[in-house]
């Protein structure tokens, strides 16, 4: 999931590190069982409680809390052939999967005459509809041989068989009659390339870790991350990668953006070099003039490298990069992050941080910035920032998370580290490693109501400045030249709350067009997001003048199309379009359904892109229940504000 780049020797010294202050616990997964640890769930005998995610077969068995009989609060004992327990996860034929599970016999009644197993069983669909295509006996609790008052842990990794599409776990004894009892806990079912969330926390932590040092130099083991059986230091390195990285998958966002900086040179369609020095040294009375040589930005060995030199260009004594992705990436929400190694040295400032994609009059801080991770000189400490506030008359206002430290000491230049930030509406986190170092739910914008700024799409700004008003010159202890590493830049947001259908008769806002992105609810042409207000996403939105205020679309193209899902009462309409155009020739059509209900209609000359005009086709008859309303563009050059259906 993640790339394995730490250098070997500081991966040790974390491990060792680690087991050093870990408490070993028991066994979890990253799962795919619901319940795995059977801590859900009523106390009682099964038939009189439900046990959720698991099928509990017999009255000779019992969800319980018996002290030492449970490994953390609850687990199922079984005292009769009867009594089975089970539970279905879906699979991919031929896929990896580790399937574990702990048993334990009581000294207070021991299990005799018969053995505790554990199966897997293999469906071409869902068990009881699906024909089982085979099963296999993972492992057992063999009375004569395994002791009492210890848990015994059973794994093993295999391959799920062609056309299989669920596993079943079978919990159960191998014969009757059965003499005393046998305690499961802690099952686990999981894919061989899942991140090694095993606590299902959404975080990779100690907990984590802890039970894969209970399982050290077992074989087989459900904790085996490298693609052997057995869990030792390949293991343990390829955990160490994942150390406090959350699992954005868990926590419900998807990707929808990234740049692994694997290619060969850097990727222009996504980023920008802002050149020179700015004015006032960027604002900030920086020293270094920016550049797009690949002397200051390149990728090597699957890392973009910004590097800053001392050397005299462009009047100024040192050079450095600075890379957006204005007018090609960015977003309003979501879940950013970067694996970036940080430069060193007096007069060093770094920073991963986003602007406005459309900045207000009169600009910053009015129009917010967000500031990811920022760190100067020894880089022994990271934080991060919001500013907003006014510009006229001039009052900064900025949030700042605490300055957050390495707990083992040592400083941000040394490895690499994951930067993040999680922004919803209204909120904001901030995190290193998986650790939250800040939050805020507080600030204010003159322009519009809280939550804005921070309620429209901001760009990434990767940089390397020199000197400044905060980190100060470089001196005699500076070395150069220096270089910030960024092994990846990540996106992910949560999918939008379904939209309701629009009700006709009524008004389609044209800027309310349906989910589901490019391809699927619209289609624009352009490369480059004009406007980009209200969404985000590809379509050309910009403020509107006209009665009502609200947003139009613009940057109109031949070609381009919008789609609308509407509900509509059955009757004949007049459908209205709100359009404006410096000069006449553009031309249009609204289908329902894939079907021209309209016919070309001709877009008027109103002398202006905000002077808006009528375009109307009367008399259209429409069918009631929910369709599919599409604005199709034939001939481009004008904008649209709204549709009128009445």
């Amino acid at each position: 999931m993640y790339k394995i780049t730490l250098r070997r020797t500081s991966r040790l010294i974390v491990l060792a590190l680690l087991f050093a202050f870990t408490n070993v616990s028991a066994f979890a997964g990253g799962q795919l069982l619901i319940n795995p640890g059977f801590e859900d769930g009523d106390l009682g005998q099964f038939g009189t409680v439900t046990v959720p995610g698991w099928e509990t077969f017999g009255t000779n068995g019992f969800h319980h809390d018996e002290s030492g009989n449970v490994i953390n609060a609850k687990a199922i004992k079984i005292s009769n052939l009867d009594s089975t327990v089970g539970q279905n996860f879906s699979v991919t034929a031929g896929e990896e999967y580790v399937i574990g599970v702990k048993m334990l016999s009581s000294s207070s009644d021991p299990l005799t005459q018969a053995e505790g197993l554990f199966f897997i069983k293999w469906y071409n669909g869902t068990p009881g509809s699906g024909t089982k295509i085979s099963e296999y006996q993972i492992g057992s609790f063999n009375p004569d041989s395994d002791p009492v008052d210890t848990w015994k842990t059973i794994a093993g990794r295999l391959t799920a068989p062609p056309s299989a599409v669920y596993g079943r776990i079978v919990l159960k004894f191998s014969a009757d009659p059965v003499s005393g009892s046998i305690h499961f806990d802690e099952v686990s079912a999981r894919g061989v390339n899942m991140a090694p969330d095993f606590t299902n926390d959404d975080v990779i932590n100690y907990s984590d870790f802890a039970l894969l040092a209970s399982d050290w130099q077992q074989s087989p083991s459900p904790y085996s991350l490298d693609g052997d059986s057995d869990v030792d230091f390949d293991d343990l390195l390829v955990f160490i990668d994942n150390w406090l990285i959350e699992d954005p998958g868990a926590l419900g966002y998807s990707l929808v953006w990234s740049d692994e900086f694997d290619g060969i040179s850097i990727d222009t369609t996504k980023w920008n070099f802002e050149i020179g020095n700015g004015e006032w040294g960027w604002g900030n009375n920086e020293l270094q003039y920016y550049t797009g040589r690949t002397q200051n930005a390149r990728i090597e060995s699957g890392n973009l490298v910004i590097e800053a030199r001392e050397e005299s260009y462009g009047g100024e004594s040192y050079t450095s990069a600075r890379m957006t992705t204005q007018n090609k990436a960015f977003w309003t929400y979501g879940k950013m992050e970067a694996r970036i190694q940080l430069p060193y040295g007096q007069g060093m400032w770094p920073a991963f941080w986003m602007m406005p994609q459309e900045f207000w009059n009169p600009g910053w801080p009015e129009s917010g910035e967000i500031d990811i991770m920022e760190a100067v000189n020894t880089v022994a400490w990271v934080k991060s920032s919001l500013h907003y506030g006014q510009n006229d008359p001039q009052i900064h206002n900025s949030y700042g998370s605490a300055e957050y430290y390495l707990p083992g000491g040592g400083n941000f230049s040394q490895d690499f580290h994951v930067y993040g930030m999680e922004w919803e509406e209204g909120i904001f986190k901030f995190f290193v490693d998986g650790v939250q170092i800040g939050s805020t739910t507080s600030w204010w914008a003159t322009y519009e109501a809280w939550p804005a700024p921070f309620n429209r799409p901001f760009f990434f700004i990767l940089n390397v400045a020199v000197g400044g008003q905060w980190p100060g010159s470089p001196d005699g202890s500076t070395v150069f030249p220096q270089q910030m590493l960024v092994d990846w830049v990540r996106v992910y947001q949560k999918p939008p709350t379904p939209q309701e259908p629009i009700a006709v008769p009524g008004r389609v806002e044209v800027e309310d067009y349906d989910l589901g992105g490019e391809g699927v609810a619209y289609h624009d042409t352009d490369s480059v997001n004009e406007g980009g207000e209200y969404r985000g996403d590809g379509v050309d939105i910009e403020s509107c003048s006209d009665t009502g205020g609200g947003y139009n679309v613009g940057w109109i193209n031949a070609g381009e199309w919008l789609t609308y899902t509407i509900d509509v009462t059955a009757g004949t309409y007049d459908i209205t379009l709100r359009t404006a155009a410096m000069d006449p020739g553009g031309t249009c059509r609204v289908e329902i359904d894939d079907v021209d209900v309209t016919g070309t209609l001709s877009v008027v000359d109103s002398n202006g892109w905000q002077n808006w005009r009528d375009l109307t086709k009367t008399n259209v008859t429409l069918t009631g229940g929910e369709h599919v309303l599409k604005f199709y563009t034939a001939t481009g050059g004008f904008n649209l504000n709204y549709i009128d259906i009445q």
